[in-house]
């Protein structure tokens, strides 16, 4: 979770939801949802998503078999 002293957040737009999530907002106005426990939804910044049965939680291999899934050559995007 953010700061409260993050400098590159407009914490007068900070919006505390119902359900216990947490909308941060930066200068320019874009916006990152965080759920109750503090993990933070970026979906409205994915390019692509992908789901594999072969994915086990950790990041690198993840990572690894989603550029697969989705043609790129590199190991992290």
């Amino acid at each position: 979770m953010p700061s409260s002293k993050n400098k590159h957040l407009d914490h007068s737009r900070t919006t505390y939801h119902p359900d216990g999530s947490i909308t941060f907002y930066d200068h320019k106005g874009r916006a990152v949802t965080y759920d109750k426990h503090g993990n933070p939804d970026f979906s409205p910044y994915a390019e692509k998503e992908v789901t594999s049965k072969r994915f086990n939680g950790n990041r690198k291999h993840d990572n690894k078999i989603a550029n697969e899934k989705i043609g790129y050559k590199g190991d992290d995007i």
